[in-house]
């Protein structure tokens, strides 16, 4: 006897895309639909009645109301007393935009469990589908109509990975949810054997086993199935799904969800291996004249309603918006904009053209957590390098070099705050393109034009003014004579001014024009009190990670999870040192 497969699922206003929704999921082996609904006016659950009359579906209202309860919860409640709920062997909660892609064998549930056979959790991490261009509602299939969407590691928003999780119906969770069960059941856990799209042991923490809703780095995986979330359709239907809710006449309409998921980067049409049964399957439903009148009039009512809406300012403006060149061109760039731009509701207001105009490297990412006088505490420097360009310090650079400059600077930065350090004299000495602080006295001195070892002081404007601050960025490499720069550096202080100096310690070479050397936190030390500065007033530091060292040798960038962007720190795998040594007479 075959297994039995059920979606759950609930639907509001869903009516045009129901059937070739259907088809598809018949096509790759589901047997069984549980499907909810409330507050229809487009002939949803005309449809849904009828397909449930031909035992194609079984359709329930949403008791949401009765019990009191959110529409969601209401619906997983209600869904564990049905008896084709108890009855299925595998379950999954979907909805109607979103299509599971197997990629395994020939793109059935069963290609999939072959791969697995031991799971009983299978989690699908989203891959967001944009509008691929389309402006007006087409009744044609969504699969072929939208095959522009996420590269696969495009992680932003933070949402963009959310999974959906087909789990044996075995009762080891006490609670349906939407994007997996809920509420592990005691002693249930040594039971679970969870595996991610790529068919690997997902990495279960306590975390995760508890909330849990998106793929990481860690646990993220596409080889063997994925979700192609089709959130927006057209820019037509789209105002429909905004409809979906309260009236919106007297209120105006954002289109920060459009934009958070609308992703046009690639294009993937992989789905489309399953096309030729899964019209089959349309066929046959639409051959049943009840079905197919049903359907039509939905798609009638949809074209309806977007003449309707187009016909309201507040829909027309967001038509606008989202119809705008502008909005594509951002739905083509989605991988450069870092995760505060999606948190912001406004975010996508806030990319300026410039960003796109200054010809920056690809890998350019913006971000709207830089501070513009100097890297905030809550920026995202472990995975963005500043590009430091005066008019433009919200740009960013992931590069396979960004943690020589992060870290250190975060911690220059942290101690500038604390001791007031912008509102004293500064001189800057780097190899770099600005001072990414703004002081209040500030000399920038630029290398390799001007050279620390070498430098006469008196060649330059202010000499006789010591300064409380003298920075220097990874430079001392750069140098003939190291030793020599840091005490030209300790010449130019105050009595008890500081030198704050961050060195290389693992870095390939990078002659500019020369490449001297490396320290660790001991050799670097070494280097200041050859230069004069006493050991006692040198406070040292230093940053590494196993994986960022590899990535290092290996001449790739290494990402951060937005969400675990706070690196720690490995002593065994050192990379770069720093140190502040304070003056003394």
């Amino acid at each position: 006897m075959s297994e039995k497969f059920l979606i759950v699922s609930k639907m509001k206003n869903e009516g045009p895309f129901i059937l070739e929704w259907i088809a598809h999921n018949l096509a790759i082996g589901f047997s069984d639909f549980l499907i909810y609904s409330n507050d229809c006016t487009d002939g949803t659950d005309v449809l849904l009645d009828v397909l449930h009359k031909h035992k194609i579906i079984v359709h329930r209202q949403n008791p949401f109301r009765k019990t009191n309860q959110t529409i969601h919860k209401a619906v997983y409640s209600a869904a564990r007393k049905e008896q084709v709920y108890k009855n299925a062997d595998w379950i999954v909660t979907i909805d109607v935009d979103e299509y599971i892609n197997i990629h395994a064998g020939d793109g059935t549930l069963q290609d999939l469990l072959a791969k697995v056979p031991e799971a009983n959790l299978i989690s699908m991490t989203w891959r967001l589908f944009g509008n691929s261009g389309h402006l007006n509602y087409e009744s044609g299939p969504i699969t072929r109509q939208f095959t522009h969407c996420a590269k696969q590691d495009t992680a932003r928003p933070l949402k963009a990975w959310c999974v959906k999780t087909l789990f044996r119906n075995d009762n080891l969770f006490k609670i349906l949810d939407t994007h997996r069960p809920k509420q592990l059941r005691e002693g249930a856990k040594a039971r679970l054997n969870w595996v991610n799209g790529s068919g690997e042991r997902f990495k279960l923490t306590d975390k995760w086993l508890r909330q849990g809703i998106r793929s990481t780095n860690q646990n993220v995986g596409h080889d063997l199935v994925s979700v192609n979330h089709y959130a927006v359709r057209s820019c037509e239907s789209f105002l429909t799904k905004i409809n979906r809710g309260d009236a919106i006449d007297d209120r105006a309409v954002d289109v920060s969800y459009w934009f958070n998921h609308n992703n046009n980067e690639t294009q993937d049409a992989s789905i489309e291996r399953t096309q030729s049964i899964r019209q089959e399957h349309l066929d046959r439903l639409l051959s049943n004249d009840e079905i197919r009148i049903a359907h039509e009039n939905c798609v009638k009512s949809h074209k309806a309603e977007i003449r309707d809406l187009l016909g309201r300012p507040s829909f027309q403006k967001v038509y606008n918006d989202i119809s705008s060149n502008r909005m594509h061109y951002l739905s083509e760039n989605v991988g450069r904009f870092a995760q505060s731009v999606f948190a912001d509701p406004q975010g996508y207001q806030k990319i300026p053209n410039a960003f796109f105009d200054a010809q920056l490297p690809s890998s350019a990412v913006f971000t709207l957590k830089q501070s513009e006088q100097h890297p905030g505490k809550d920026t995202q420097l472990f995975k963005l390098d500043p590009f430091m360009e005066p008019a433009g310090r919200n740009w960013f650079i992931p590069t396979k070099f960004y943690n020589y400059l992060a870290v250190p600077r975060l911690n220059l930065s942290n101690w500038l705050d604390e001791t007031e350090g912008y509102k004293k004299k500064c001189l800057y000495v780097t190899k770099h393109r600005g001072c990414p602080w703004e002081f209040e006295r500030l000399t920038t001195l630029q290398h390799p034009g001007y050279k620390l070892d070498t430098v006469k002081f008196s060649d330059f404007q202010e000499s006789d003014t010591p300064y409380q601050i003298v920075i220097a960025e990874m430079l001392l490499n750069h140098l003939d004579d190291p030793v020599q720069g840091l005490t030209n550096a300790k010449s130019k202080l105050t009595s008890d001014g500081y030198l704050f100096v961050s060195v290389p310690h693992v870095m390939q070479h990078t002659p500019n024009p020369i490449d001297t050397g490396r320290w660790s936190t001991a050799g670097l030390q070494n280097l200041l009190t050859q230069a004069g500065f006493k050991e006692e007033n040198i406070q040292l530091g230093q940053w590494g990670e196993r994986e960022a060292l590899i990535s290092i040798l290996e001449s790739r960038k290494y990402l951060v999870d937005p969400e675990e962007m706070i690196v720690q720190n490995d002593p065994n795998y050192p990379i770069v040192s720093w140190a502040f040594a304070q003056n003394s007479v």
